[in-house]
């Protein structure tokens, strides 16, 4: 869970999930914490209810997030606890949401079984003796089916299929090449694994762990002189851009010298060419500078090892064949190690 975390945060951001009342996660709630308090009320396989306040304005909701399970009986559980839970508070907002695999009247849907039985009468009558209702809305009212009829389209064509609705209201962004720099068939991947941590600004570096969790201090390990960053490690940092530097002329090659997101993108520009032999060493310098350096800062935190800047540098100069990885590109198995690509 907290790889996947990891993964899906955005800076500020915290995480909590009903694994622990599952036998896998079937429900992972995110919140800006920055923005929302907020905290776990009940959790169970089909419900994770939380109550969340807002900070700026103190107001409190109570969110019941539903993913209901598949058979009718197995659902019965679920009604039962929406019939029967109260918020802590009679003026407190609760809301129930989610994919509660149920429909709730028979307009809720198309095509297939046309019979209406009476387990699908629960949620409803669940829903009434609560005392919640369901609120005016616009826009898509069919959002999934089962393959078996026609999908739902934008400009109003028929049924329910839920990635052209999905496309239709979520945000859009413009589209990164950087699978071009980092996932290369010479690649080494653990070091591509953290090349695109790193260039997603998703590595938990001091600053994000601070919007989450007290730490004792924001300073660089590396240099214990300024805030830990994506930024400032890839290469602001004194002892990352010395090391930086000595790789490089040991490659003979020149970067220029910008802010981390900036220079992703002049490497994805400047050395995307697969076949290209000063774009591949590029690419492998790049990755396993970025891998190196985050392994450094870890030893650091956690084993309290330190290692000097030359030594870091001496490591990623001798590449894949320090810890006798067999790279799988013919191009790089005909010597292992950065270093006999300038022919030292």
């Amino acid at each position: 869970m907290q790889g996947v975390q990891e993964q899906i945060a955005m800076q500020g951001w915290e995480f909590t999930s009903n694994i622990q009342a599952a036998h896998h996660c079937r429900i992972l709630v995110g919140w800006n914490a920055n923005k929302v308090k907020l905290q776990c009320i009940h959790a169970e396989s089909q419900w994770l209810t939380c109550e969340a306040v807002s900070l700026h304005t103190k107001e409190a909701i109570t969110v019941t997030f539903v993913y209901g399970l598949n058979s009718p009986a197995e659902r019965s559980h679920l009604w039962n606890y929406i019939r029967n839970f109260k918020p802590a508070s009679t003026n407190t907002l609760w809301v129930v949401l989610g994919d509660f695999n149920a429909a709730l009247r028979p307009s809720d849907r198309q095509g297939g079984d046309t019979r209406w039985l009476k387990h699908h009468e629960e949620f409803r009558e669940s829903i009434n003796n609560a005392g919640i209702f369901q609120p005016p809305y616009t826009g898509v009212h069919l959002t999934w089916d089962n393959e078996a009829s026609p999908a739902w389209e934008p400009d109003g064509a028929p049924v329910s299929k839920s990635s052209p609705a999905w496309e239709l209201i979520r945000n859009h962004f413009p589209a990164k090449d950087t699978h071009l720099l980092i996932w290369q068939k010479e690649h080494i991947p653990r070091h591509a694994f953290i090349l695109w941590m790193a260039a997603q600004g998703r590595l938990r570096t001091r600053d994000r762990l601070s919007t989450t969790t007290a730490i004792p201090s924001l300073l660089c390990v590396l240099c214990n002189q300024e805030t830990e960053s994506h930024d400032h490690l890839y290469f602001r940092c004194h002892y990352t851009r010395a090391v930086w530097k000595t790789v490089n002329g040991h490659a003979g090659l020149t970067w220029p010298s910008m802010p981390w997101n900036q220079l992703i993108d002049w490497a994805v520009i400047a050395h995307n060419h697969r076949r290209n032999v000063n774009s591949m060493i590029a690419r492998l310098i790049l990755a396993a500078s970025v891998y190196n350096v985050w392994q450094e800062r870890n030893r650091r935190i956690f084993s309290h090892h330190f290692q000097g800047r030359d030594y870091l540098a001496s490591e990623i100069i001798q590449g894949p064949s320090a810890s006798g990885y067999q790279p799988k590109s013919d191009f790089v198995k005909a010597e292992r190690g950065i270093g006999y690509l300038r022919g030292s």
